[in-house]
């Protein structure tokens, strides 16, 4: 991600000739700077009843009582997504690039069995398991 700010400071050097360039190229640095900055302040934190998830630029808060399905995906773009739903919305999607994504798996996994809601796993050649619940796991995204 810091490369990206480095290209814009280059386009910027080489855009002084003409105002036009140098705005966008300005406008393109500024752009890549707030993507650097949500990139590396996403955070998500668990609290005893809620969950949030953010960045420097955005914060959104959500009951872990409004949790009714949690799906751990493999094989999204080679990686692993962790999805917490509420019915047809998504409330959180996790990437592995997340630090302490594992951590977060293992905690949903717990919760799931302890609140009798489904964990479904989907593998890498799309077939769906579950553990707990009653219903099938929802393949929308």
């Amino acid at each position: 991600m810091l490369i990206f700010p480095a290209f814009g400071l280059l386009s910027i050097v080489l855009a002084q000739h003409s105002g036009a360039a140098l705005a966008v190229a300005i406008g393109a640095e500024l752009v890549f700077i707030l993507v650097f900055f949500e990139w590396k302040t996403y955070y998500v934190r668990i609290d005893v009843d809620s969950i949030a998830r953010g960045s420097f630029l955005h914060s959104k808060t959500f009951r872990l009582s409004d949790v009714d399905l949690i799906q751990h995906l493999y094989g999204d773009r080679g990686g692993q997504l962790l999805r917490i739903r509420h019915s047809d919305r998504i409330l959180l999607t996790a990437s592995q690039d997340l630090t302490g994504f594992d951590d977060l798996v293992g905690f949903f996994r717990e919760y799931a069995r302890h609140h009798h809601l489904i964990f479904a796993t989907r593998d890498d050649w799309g077939h769906w398991t579950q553990a707990g619940g009653d219903s099938a796991p929802s393949d929308q995204p």
